[in-house]
Order: C-alpha cells, then structure tokens, then sequence
C-alpha cells in the first residue's frame, strides 16, 4: 500500500500561484501580441508591405498557441483544487460516518 499526505495549504498555496501565473501570462502574452502589431504597423519600426501582414498572422497565431498553453496551468490549478476538495469531502464524509457507526452500538 503506499503512503498519502495531504497539506491542504500547499495544495491551496500552489493552485493560487498556478493561477496567478496563468493571469500574468495570458496578459503579458496580449500586451506582446499589441506591441508586435503596432510594431509590424506602417509606421511602426518594421514594417513592409508584404512581410508584415504575414509575420503578424504568424505571431498571432504563436500567441494563441501560448494563451492555449498558459490556460492549461489554470486547468492544473482547477484540477488539484477539486482533489483538494474531494479529499476534505472524503474526510469529513468518513468521519461522520464513523461517529454514526459508534452511536449505534
């Protein structure tokens, strides 16, 4: 049989920093994507008829592969948050059970 610890804190201190990360990044990803866009504008330091709209469309596209990406850390935080939940379920579900089970003998 193997062992299991639960540190309900570390689980909660983690899924928040997961999350936290998500936010930031997803945002920081936006902010670049904005800045690559006005870069890649007529005007904008790099731009050029052609090669622009299609280096925009590719940037864009590798933003949205990383927002994909950074919503799944937010997928992880959700997911030790609903173990962490079912746990304290368990726990509480078992105790109950076990002091129903003392009281009827």
């Amino acid at each position: 049989m193997s062992d299991a610890v639960f540190d309900y804190n570390k689980v909660a201190t983690v899924s928040t920093q997961l999350q936290n990360a998500n936010t930031d990044l997803v945002t920081h990803l936006a902010n670049l994507q904005n800045t690559v866009t006005a870069m890649l504008s007529s005007g904008g330091g790099l731009y050029m008829e052609q090669s622009s709209p299609a280096l925009h469309d590719a940037y864009a596209h590798f933003t949205v592969t990383l927002q994909n990406a950074m919503n799944n850390i937010g997928n992880f935080a959700q997911q030790f948050e609903k173990i962490k939940g079912g746990l304290a379920d368990f726990d509480s579900g078992t105790q109950k059970a076990v002091i129903a089970a003392g009281q009827k003998q």
